[in-house]
């Protein structure tokens, strides 16, 4: 199988008269430790390594998934008479993938016709709300 020709490498060798050697094999010398040691440690790690990488990405997926889930967003728009630019930042939100959200307009008293718009989008869409502030 191993030969213990100086044509192998290093490590194939030390593994062959540590391990598959019958007569050889471990002896118990510091010497007999330190080739072990630089044999098969980066073989070990390797392995050690692989694992947890895997061991990690299955803890951070299984804790996306559960926050993507049960996650609500809220988002803020600011508003005084914004009658030409209401209707459309509310058509974008519409456009939104993530459904987990809501929408709170908060209204500065304006004057004009953009709380009738937000009014008309609020029964159209039930996660809309309105909140009036009179500073």
């Amino acid at each position: 199988v191993f030969s213990n020709s100086y044509h192998t490498c290093y490590y194939c060798r030390i593994f062959y008269k540590n391990f598959l050697n019958p007569v050889g094999g471990f002896n118990g010398s510091f010497f007999n430790v330190v080739q072990l040691y630089t044999a098969y440690y980066p073989i070990i790690m390797t392995i050690v390594w692989i694992m947890g990488s895997w061991v990690s990405g299955l803890m951070t997926h299984r804790a996306m998934i559960k926050s993507d889930s049960q996650a609500k967003v809220t988002i803020l728009l600011a508003m005084f008479n914004e009658e030409y630019t209401i209707g459309t930042a509310l058509n974008s939100l519409s456009y939104l993938t993530y459904e987990n959200f809501d929408v709170v307009v908060v209204d500065d008293k304006s004057e004009d016709e953009s709380v009738t718009i937000v009014m008309r989008w609020m029964t159209a869409h039930p996660t809309i709300k309105r909140d009036s502030y009179n500073y």
